[in-house]
């Protein structure tokens, strides 16, 4: 095991390829180490996938990668692994603060979608990490309680997650998990609305098929501008571009009559001429 783990370190610093023994020789030992020895190896696997280092066109080597990513999902987010988050707080209101796995595994998760052969085959490993502890966890921690650090970076690492998902679907040909994917984007969004990675994976789900009560949804968490501007013409039923642009290009609203907007096509014109001042009029004479 201590083989595998320094020649996959030895991968990363020299960007090679990772053997498939090595890969799943870490999802063994990711299984089986005890929680609070976790951190490094969760890095490394992170690391591996964000470099695109796992190999997949290798005989063997996707399978390795989902024994891989199966270890790192079910030991950081997984309700019956209670070694991912630590209590704080007076006694009668503590509350679960997430540890490093839970961000750690979200990367690992939001970097295999660099593989875009991938892409759609993650979505519905995507629906499931929306409906774990971990991911609820991260989301739905009291306003009375300061946000921690591995809180933040964990909401980071699954807004990237979110926007990742939501790019994979605009080109996948079963759209099943649209449903889950826009309703866990607006479940985030109610708690960070000024995200801009949120903002975007909400708005391209919205494109592809949000009804009326999902865009009321959006406009309910106050987002930034522009997804504020599409919500409301998908609640007005104005939007026609096509399901499959990305946003915010599938929503451009037209210039306001009577503002004086110039297109880019139009011909300039001069600037009006200010009067001539009376000392430089010369007169005219008859004859």
């Amino acid at each position: 095991e201590e083989e595998a783990f320094q020649a996959l370190c030895q991968n990363c610093l020299k960007a090679s390829t990772a053997r498939v023994r090595h890969v799943a020789s870490l999802a063994r030992t990711i299984r089986q180490l005890p929680n609070e020895s976790l951190v490094p190896f969760l890095d490394l696997s992170r690391r591996l996938a964000g470099l695109k280092l796992l190999g997949t066109g290798d005989p063997g080597a996707r399978e390795a990668m989902e024994l891989l990513l199966d270890a790192s999902l079910q030991r950081s987010l997984d309700n019956e692994q209670k070694g991912w988050y630590s209590t704080e707080g007076p006694p009668g209101h503590t509350k679960f603060v997430p540890g490093p796995q839970v961000m750690l595994a979200l990367q690992c998760l939001a970097n295999c979608f660099g593989e875009h052969s991938l892409g759609e085959a993650l979505l519905p490993v995507v629906v499931c990490v929306l409906k774990s502890e971990g991911w609820l966890c991260v989301w739905h921690q009291p306003a009375t309680f300061a946000v921690s650090k591995n809180i933040e970076r964990a909401r980071e690492a699954g807004a990237t997650l979110l926007l990742n998902a939501s790019v994979a679907l605009r080109s996948s040909r079963l759209r099943a998990s649209h449903r889950a994917l826009l309703h866990g984007a607006i479940v985030a969004l109610r708690i960070a609305p000024e995200h801009e990675r949120l903002n975007l994976a909400a708005g391209n789900l919205l494109a592809m098929g949000g009804s009326v009560e999902d865009a009321k949804a959006c406009l309910q968490c106050q987002p930034l501008p522009p997804l504020r501007t599409m919500a409301a013409a998908v609640f007005r039923g104005e939007l026609d571009g096509p399901d499959g642009c990305a946003f915010p290009a599938v929503w451009q609203p037209e210039s306001p009559a009577g503002t004086g907007a110039q297109t880019a096509d139009a011909h300039p014109r001069r600037p009006g001429r200010a009067p001539i001042p009376a000392r430089h009029r010369r007169a005219r004479g008859g004859g």
